[in-house]
């Protein structure tokens, strides 16, 4: 499967776990500054995630969204 983006969330439907993944390393960005913007990306993004989610038809045990970063121009 081709990624598309930077990272993803993921959300496990039998464990009730919302993950985020940053598939690429980070400049300047260590363990902790890591984990602190996996939570703040979560924190910005669960709510409509999880709104997508129950709005869906089909039953998953994972469900996903990958994320990039906006372009040069976008605001």
């Amino acid at each position: 499967m081709e990624r598309i983006g930077h990272g993803s969330i993921r959300f496990y439907k039998r464990q009730g776990d919302l993950e985020v993944h940053i598939s690429d390393k980070l400049p300047g960005v260590g363990p902790i500054k890591l984990r602190v913007l996996k939570g703040l990306l979560l924190e910005e993004a669960k709510t409509a995630f999880i709104e997508n989610i129950e709005s869906e038809e089909e039953e998953r045990k994972v469900y996903y969204a990958e994320f990039r970063r906006p372009g040069k121009d976008a605001e």
